[in-house]
């Protein structure tokens, strides 16, 4: 595999103990209903908002728009992986702001925050069985270093 997605599956591979963490926070919370566990969960939800998420995503961007004008067979998940970024971003908002309302009880968090891991976990399955391999696959070493040159 490309070394640019091996870096991109090591990130995945830190950004998944992460969400494993909060997974376990979140059954705590259904538990307990503690107000220092959505604490601790909103620090949480911070790095998947942080400067290095939206790096890695800008850099997945670059791939696949390079994928794009390749003659490969475009799987339609490909398609949405940038919408998915754009979403993920909205949906970490809005969480970090329910965790943060207490109204909002721990069931009705704990549900948010399950729905969540499960799309987050279905985009990373994509990416990792559909897309990345074939940017492998279909880019040529003159893609692959137009896209080291935008890289951050």
């Amino acid at each position: 595999m490309h070394t640019l997605l091996e870096e991109l599956l090591n990130y995945h591979r830190h950004v998944t103990t992460i969400i494993d963490e909060i997974a376990e926070l979140n059954k705590e919370l259904a538990r307990t209903k503690s107000g220092d566990i959505r604490e601790i969960i909103i620090e949480m939800l911070k790095s998947l908002r942080s400067d290095k998420e939206m790096s890695h995503h800008f850099n997945e961007e670059l791939i696949r728009q390079a994928l794009m004008t390749t003659d490969a067979p475009i799987h339609g998940r490909v398609e949405q992986i940038a919408n998915d970024h754009a979403a993920f971003g909205r949906i970490i908002s809005n969480l970090q702001s329910q965790c943060k309302d207490q109204g909002c009880s721990a069931e009705e968090l704990s549900s948010v925050i399950n729905d969540y891991i499960a799309q987050y976990f279905d985009h990373l399955e994509a990416e990792e069985t559909i897309f990345f391999p074939m940017a492998d696959k279909w880019l040529n070493q003159e893609q692959w270093n137009t896209v080291q040159q935008q890289w951050r």
